[in-house]
C-alpha cells in the first residue's frame, strides 16, 4: 500500500519525489528538494493558501481553499487538478485531463486539457488547447 504523508501548519515543506499521496494542511510554501520539480505519484491534497516554488507533477491535485493556490512553474496532472472554492494560478504551462477552479483559473503560458473550468474567469497567456472551456465570467 502506498504511503500518505501529512504536513500541518508549516511555513515551508520540502518535497522531492513521493510514491503515494501527500496532504498539505495550511502550509505556506512547497519547495522542491532538488532541481525545480516536485513529483507525487498519487494525489496531492491542499487545504489553505499555498505557493509551490517550482513545477508540480502529480497524478491528481485536489485543493480546498477560499484563497489561491499558486504554482510558480508548470503543472502536470495525469488525471485532474481541482480547486474547490478558490483560485488556481499557474505561472508556467498547465496540462491535465480536467482542470477546474471554482474561483478563477489563470495560466501564464499554455493550457492543455480536455475540460477546463473557471468559476469566475479563465485567463491563458499562451495557447489553450481543450475540448471544452467554461468560464463563469470571461474566457
Amino acid at each position: 500500500m502506498a504511503e500518505k504523508i501529512i504536513f500541518k501548519r508549516e511555513n515551508r515543506v520540502e518535497l522531492g519525489t513521493v510514491e503515494g499521496d501527500v496532504e498539505i494542511d495550511h502550509c505556506d510554501y512547497l519547495v522542491p528538494q532538488q532541481g525545480n520539480e516536485i513529483v507525487i505519484t498519487g494525489t496531492l491534497t491542499i487545504r489553505g493558501e499555498t505557493t509551490v516554488q517550482g513545477s508540480l507533477r502529480v497524478d491528481r491535485l485536489e485543493a480546498k481553499t477560499s484563497d489561491r493556490i499558486t504554482i510558480e512553474g508548470d503543472l502536470y496532472a495525469d488525471k485532474s487538478a481541482i480547486v474547490k472554492r478558490g483560485s488556481l494560478v499557474v505561472e508556467g504551462s498547465a496540462k491535465a485531463r480536467d482542470i477546474r477552479a471554482d474561483g478563477s483559473l489563470k495560466v501564464g503560458k499554455d493550457l492543455v486539457c480536455i475540460t477546463g473550468t473557471g468559476g469566475g474567469s479563465i485567463k491563458v497567456g499562451g495557447n489553450a488547447k481543450a475540448q471544452r472551456l467554461n468560464g463563469g465570467g470571461s474566457v
